[in-house]
């Protein structure tokens, strides 16, 4: 079982839901209870204003739906608390568990806006970006580019469609430390020869692990064009062999029997089982509303060799290609004494 570090302690006082969303002092700085404020820790100051789930530490949990809808049920409750706007937003430290330095931020506004914000921390170029869904009066979304271990300064600003500024939010936030290598943190950029002028996207690094069962937590590193690293994703083991994307909902693999769907919230909203199969390398969208997966049949003696569908609405599993019976006259021809036969990484002797 691979355990990720808890969070930070909170700055405001809530309890709900058998007491999974926790915090110590309410937003205006008073204590929630006697205990909580002589507790008050410097972090705890410095993060005012920002909840923090006493979440959950283990990063299987963190990938079962359940899980998921708990949390989900937890912010809906705390959504309908109050009213939130944008000069006193809802804003949760990563409160799915899967961006480490991530914040859920929700709040409404009379008309429709879009929102943007920038990141500032010392050091650090910086980071500004506006959030997908365009204009509207209902925000809810995930802030990634925080750095991780670093008081990070955040501006919201609203605007209209006309441009216009219609109000605009200022918080402090000292992010937890990286959950992999301190060093990941900033990369070493080098300029190249290219006159063309570089996206204003992110580069995504899918660490590989050799081992399936490492106690590490294994990780998705994404870095904007400075090397800079804006967004660590927690995932349950092997690599994320590819991102893919469909309106607001990013599709990965979290190890080498699971792809997960996650929405613009940060929230896991479906989950895909690979069944008797092991990914292998690589998965695209099919036509069929499906995933077409590259994989191996665990319960054979072969790896490797077969192309599986996974349906996107019902999870169905589907062996489209075993590609021994497309290979015949090859895959007799080889000597097949092995208990786990890699036969299609000697395609070179074709």
């Amino acid at each position: 079982m691979k355990a990720k570090p808890k969070l930070l302690s909170t700055c405001l006082c809530i309890l709900l839901s058998g007491c999974m969303l926790t915090a110590c002092s309410d937003s205006s700085g008073t204590a929630g209870d006697a205990a909580a404020a002589s507790d008050t820790s410097e972090t705890e100051v410095e993060n005012e204003g920002v909840l923090t789930l006493d979440s959950e530490d283990d990063i299987d949990t963190v990938y079962m739906l359940d899980y998921q809808n708990n949390i989900f049920d937890m912010i809906e409750e705390q959504k309908s608390s109050q009213e939130y706007t944008i000069d006193d937003p809802l804003i949760i430290a990563d409160p799915y568990g899967t961006n480490t330095t991530g914040l859920y931020v929700y709040f409404t506004t009379d008309a429709a806006t879009e929102l943007s914000y920038t990141v500032s921390a010392d050091g650090y170029e910086d980071f500004t970006r506006t959030v997908s869904g365009g204009y509207t009066t209902e925000h809810e979304h995930q802030l990634v580019g925080m750095i991780a271990g670093e008081t990070n300064t955040i501006t919201l600003t609203a605007a209209d469609e006309s441009g216009n500024e219609t109000g605009s939010f200022t918080l402090e936030y000292t992010a937890p430390e990286l959950l992999g290598d301190e060093a990941n943190g900033q990369l070493e950029v080098t300029s190249g020869d290219s006159s063309a002028t570089l996206s204003d996207g992110f580069y995504t690094m899918l660490e590989n692990r050799t081992e399936e069962d490492n106690e590490q937590v294994d990780i998705i590193l994404v870095y904007d064009n400075n090397g800079t690293l804006r967004s660590e994703i927690p995932i349950r083991s092997y690599r994320s062999c590819h991102l893919l994307f469909d309106g607001g909902t990013m599709y990965y693999s979290t190890s080498a029997d699971q792809i997960a769907a996650l929405d613009n919230t940060g929230r896991i909203t479906a989950l895909y089982d690979t069944g008797d199969y092991n990914l292998h390398h690589d998965y695209i969208f099919g036509s069929n509303n499906d995933f077409l997966v590259l994989a191996t049949d665990t319960t054979s003696n072969t790896e490797e060799d077969r192309i599986i569908s996974i349906s996107r609405d019902s999870g169905e599993i589907t062996e489209i290609i075993d590609l021994a019976d497309l290979f015949t006259d090859y895959f007799n021809s080889l000597e097949n004494d092995e208990e786990d036969f890699d036969w299609m990484h000697r395609g070179n002797r074709i």
